[in-house]
């Protein structure tokens, strides 16, 4: 899970990076995936921390169920930023 996280968060720097340079009017996009992603690391930390207490009942089941509504939301913010990134290269490449 470490490695993932590393990645993700390089992939996303690079992406902080390009949106404040080149393209400032999509910081919604940027701090929605941002959110997110802080809330799955949240979220994640406190199931780790429960099954580290040798906790497993119907709160470690809510924590996960949690984060499938948070991936869902963040893959749909991920999505939306890649439609308008497409689009608009699609409109640069038709001029």
């Amino acid at each position: 899970m470490l490695e993932a996280l590393e990645i993700y968060d390089r992939s996303f720097k690079e992406y902080e990076i390009l949106v404040n340079k080149f393209f400032p009017d999509e910081k919604e996009s940027l701090e929605a995936i941002d959110m997110h992603m802080q809330e799955i690391k949240n979220i994640s930390s406190e199931i780790i921390s429960l099954k580290a207490q040798d906790i497993n009942d119907s709160r470690i089941r809510e924590k996960r169920y949690e984060i499938e509504i948070i991936e869902g939301n963040f893959l749909i913010d991920v999505d939306s930023a890649l439609r308008q990134e497409l689009q608009e290269f699609d409109e640069r490449s038709e001029m």
